[in-house]
């Protein structure tokens, strides 16, 4: 058990630089690749199976870390390692939303579509009294209405993100405002600026300086919807968010800074070009 104590406290410091700065798959692959050998070690069947959710943990989160950092062929490995370990349902669906979440930012929706409706039929096997149950099926409708947008259909992306909201309660400002980002993100997709602004600007306001990958990707989100209407307060916030994306580790987020660049350059100013220019180049860094 003591094994299992040091995964689940090496598991729980990873997230800290994830979710802060972004990237760190090296740390993230060294340890669950070292960690693994520990299946190796006899234990009695207690004792196996919360080292194998443990490590199940361990793979997801190293996924995503690797995912971020653009080592695609490393994050399915980790995934992969993950749903094998995990023998609840519970970590099988945090598994494949987190797959999902990767295969969806990689510009694959439809796959990563297919992912989250398996999510969905695993997680009919969770506790429904569990408060942790209407979470996750609120995350993985609301990241389902992202995948619709992203492919145009309209109708969908507002029923899921319909069925997302009704009657979550988030547990937590934080979880809120990553909650109002997705749903800035789905009507930002959908052309809906009007309607996406006001969440954008909620997002940004709860998580501002507070998680630096989610605030700085909420930046961006409502950068991009104040240049696209033309605002005059676009070019200073689209100047933060580059500015925000550049300090983080995480090659995934430079990506998305794609849709503010478009944004940029469809605008006719020296101003807009030139910020174009700058989000290009920061998006091309690697590290």
């Amino acid at each position: 058990m003591s094994d299992v104590v040091r995964v689940e406290h090496q598991t729980g410091l990873l997230p800290t630089l994830a979710y802060q700065h972004g990237g760190h798959a090296d740390a993230a692959h060294a340890i669950a690749t070292h960690s693994m050998r520990l299946m190796a070690v006899p234990a009695e069947d207690r004792v196996k199976a919360k080292l194998g959710l443990a490590l199940a943990r361990l793979h997801t989160l190293a996924g995503w870390c690797c995912a971020d950092s653009l080592l695609d062929a490393h994050a399915c490995h980790h995934f992969r390692q993950a749903l094998e370990l995990a023998s609840e349902s519970y970590e099988m669906v945090i598994t494949l939303r987190v797959a999902g979440n990767t295969d969806r930012l990689r510009g694959h929706p439809n796959d990563a579509l297919k992912l989250y409706q398996l999510a969905l039929v695993k997680a009919w096997d969770l506790p429904r009294d569990d408060p942790q149950t209407a979470v996750l099926k609120s995350w993985l409708h609301a990241q389902s209405a992202r995948a619709f947008a992203a492919m145009g259909i309209e109708d969908k992306a507002r029923s899921s993100l319909a069925e997302a909201r009704d009657g979550w309660d988030p547990p937590g400002d934080l979880a809120r405002a990553d909650f109002d980002s997705q749903t800035a993100q789905v009507h930002l997709n959908l052309g809906r600026l009007d309607i996406a602004e006001p969440f954008a600007a909620a997002a940004v306001q709860a998580s501002d300086n507070k998680r630096h990958v989610a605030g700085a990707l909420a930046l961006t989100t409502l950068a991009t919807i104040h240049v696209k209407a033309g605002e005059p307060d676009g070019i200073p916030l689209a100047r933060k968010a580059i500015d925000r994306i550049t300090v983080l580790s995480s090659p995934r987020s430079r990506q998305q800074l794609q849709p503010l660049t478009t944004a940029l350059d469809a605008r006719p100013s020296s101003d807009h070009r030139e910020l174009a220019r700058m989000a290009r180049q920061v998006a091309a860094t690697r590290a």
